[in-house]
């Protein structure tokens, strides 16, 4: 019989991240949807239109996103064998996830997001080669379904080191980067010395104008 839930349906029903619920219920929304500047600066980006009522997540658990997939595939088994490729409980989550679908086919666009600190290259790595250990695994069940990478902060990284990465993360040899809009002159509480100057080991502490908001 053929499976009539969608994978925003499974999407929506394993997002079990409490912030979501409580930012939906404190703004008086239903749910996230995105903006109309964003969409379409998101949709240029990858060429592809971005419906309104686009499914949207905080902090997307991998494990989840697996679930969902699996499920659109084979609804029916209720208990499966674990494999530690793909399940690791341990919480790695995709800063911000959009799905939705066009025509027959569904597209994930993971986002991943810095504002005040950098990129780290060991963290991206890890995030990338999961996903493509499940989009490979996936991929002859579920060829409708395709994913879309890009990260978003307030300038454009210059060293990122893209050793394992899967190719449709970055298509051009290049991630795809969103500039992150965020407040000018923010201050930052820090660690100092008694002249003032940073220590992270320093037994005094100052508030000062963070630097990459200048």
């Amino acid at each position: 019989m053929k499976n009539t839930t969608s994978l925003l349906d499974y999407l929506q029903a394993l997002n079990r991240k409490e912030r979501y619920y409580l930012v939906t219920t404190a703004l008086s929304l239903p749910r996230f949807t995105l903006g109309d500047g964003f969409r379409q600066k998101l949709g240029a980006l990858f060429g592809i239109e971005i419906p309104r009522d686009a499914f949207t997540a905080l902090d997307y658990h991998l494990d989840w996103l697996y679930a969902a997939l699996t499920l659109l595939h084979d609804p029916d088994i209720k208990i499966r064998p674990a494999k530690d490729r793909f399940l690791s409980a341990s919480g790695e989550a995709i800063d911000f996830l959009v799905a939705f679908q066009a025509e027959e086919t569904y597209h994930l666009i993971f986002l991943e997001v810095k504002g005040f600190t950098p990129f780290s290259n060991e963290q991206l790595r890890s995030k990338l080669v999961r996903l493509e250990v499940i989009f490979q695994d996936e991929g002859q069940k579920l060829p409708r379904v395709v994913p879309h990478f890009a990260i978003v902060s307030p300038r454009e990284p210059a060293r990122l080191d893209y050793k394992d990465w899967p190719v449709w993360a970055h298509p051009d040899g290049k991630v795809k980067w969103l500039e992150l809009v965020i407040g000018h002159h923010l201050l930052q509480v820090g660690r100092c010395n008694s002249l003032g100057f940073e220590d992270k080991k320093g037994h005094y502490w100052q508030v000062q104008v963070d630097k990459n908001t200048v």
